[in-house]
């Protein structure tokens, strides 16, 4: 209902109800009254005289007779004082009632509000907005917070892109700056005269070529974690068997591991088929992130790394284990942080730095949860929780 509506209609009520009132104050004081002057007649008045009778009373009226129409109009008059007083009275107090109505539904809440606004124009949009008041009073706080909301959205994501910015700024202009130096000087050896036989020209050209190859991944890795930091990147999720995918996952690896002599085994420990809801082409990213990272450092003599599949009454645990050196325990919190590398003097180690922060922002990405244990001089293990379906869930 429209404000100005509603409080006519305040208004109007208000009147009703003193005129209400007030007939009804007037009526009760003249039954009242009557009542009384009726029980007064029965008692108090002296009896009339006889028709005829002569002396002194002869055709004189009886004083009780006499004062009854006097007695009416004082009555009525009185009736009609008190009904007035009252009406004046309960008008009063329901205009009080009414304008503190007005004045709690809206010029409070528009009072409010104009403070709110001149924050917002300020620039600051920390405090919320009570949705409160009347009408359109209420609609207009309603918007003005969901304004604020959309405000502040907006400048946080702001924000997110100019830090993404600088973040591939400085990135570029730091990561970067080491492999295409060394292809620069490679090039620059060939040019000289410096490759002078053909198998030295064809090393320092292959060398050149992976490093450009090293370039091209971390720029891809870059640009991947920018556009995960900032929710652009879709997700199209399916639900498919477990066990089916991860056999196929170790397929798929088997051959980089089988060139550098590491182990690669997968360990079923999964009870009967398991159904989990994953985005098929991105997990297949966080499995080659973790699997290469657990390459990368497994032991260089007897290497081995273990692909564990596992379940809990509710969800999945995918864990990849390595014999490498292992990880210190203070730098555990950090390996999933983007460039930290638990031992610096690895700082020139082929990747971008953003192989397990890419895969932590996929799987939470997923509604799972990634975390690490290592030890050192035994190894790293990298696990991840996802939810597990039935197959009920499945079919639904």
């Amino acid at each position: 209902m429209p404000l100005t509506r509603k409080f006519f209609l305040w208004n109007l009520a208000s009147i009703l109800t003193s005129i209400v009132l007030s007939a009804l104050a007037a009526l009760m004081y003249i039954a009242v009254r009557s009542r009384w002057n009726g029980r007064s007649a029965g008692n108090g008045l002296p009896p009339q005289d006889a028709p005829g009778a002569g002396g002194a009373g002869s055709g004189m009226v009886s004083p009780g007779l006499s004062t009854l129409p006097d007695m009416s109009a004082d009555m009525y008059l009185r009736a009609g004082l008190i009904g007035f007083v009252c009406l004046i009275i309960i008008s009063i107090t329901m205009t009080l009632w009414v304008t503190r109505r007005f004045m709690r539904g809206v010029i409070a809440p528009v009072t409010r509000l104009n403070e709110a606004a001149v924050k917002i124009s300020e620039g600051d949009l920390s405090s919320g907005i009570a949705v409160e008041g009347e009408g359109e009073v209420r609609e207009l706080c309603h918007s003005l917070e969901t304004l604020r909301i959309k405000l502040k959205e907006t400048i946080y994501m702001q924000e997110r892109y100019d830090e993404n910015r600088k973040f591939l700024l400085s990135s570029i202009s730091h990561d970067l700056k080491t492999p295409v130096t060394s292809i620069k000087g490679y090039i620059e050896g060939i040019i000289d005269g410096v490759a002078n036989t053909p198998e030295k020209m064809a090393r320092y050209l292959e060398t050149a070529r992976l490093k450009t190859i090293q370039v091209n991944n971390m720029i891809d890795d870059l640009l991947l974690y920018s556009k995960l930091d900032l929710d652009q990147l879709p997700y199209h999720f399916e639900q498919v068997d477990m066990r089916a995918y991860f056999t196929d996952c170790i397929e798929d690896h088997r051959y980089a591991f089988d060139q550098r002599g590491v182990h690669l085994t997968l360990v079923d420990q999964l009870q009967e088929p398991v159904m989990i809801r994953i985005d098929v082409e991105r997990f297949q990213r966080v499995m080659q992130n973790i699997l290469n990272n657990a390459l990368k450092h497994a032991d260089k003599e007897n290497g081995l790394v273990q692909l564990v599949m596992r379940e809990t009454r509710t969800s999945v645990i995918i864990e990849v284990r390595d014999n490498g050196p292992g990880i210190p325990e203070e730098h555990l919190p950090h390996i999933f942080e983007r460039f930290y590398r638990a031992d610096a003097s690895r700082s020139n180690v082929e990747g971008s730095g953003l192989g397990l922060a890419i895969a932590k922002q996929i799987v939470e990405a997923h509604e799972g949860r990634i975390w690490a244990r290592s030890t050192v001089g035994e190894g790293t293990r990298i696990m991840i929780s996802l939810r597990k379906y039935e197959a009920a869930q499945m079919n639904s």
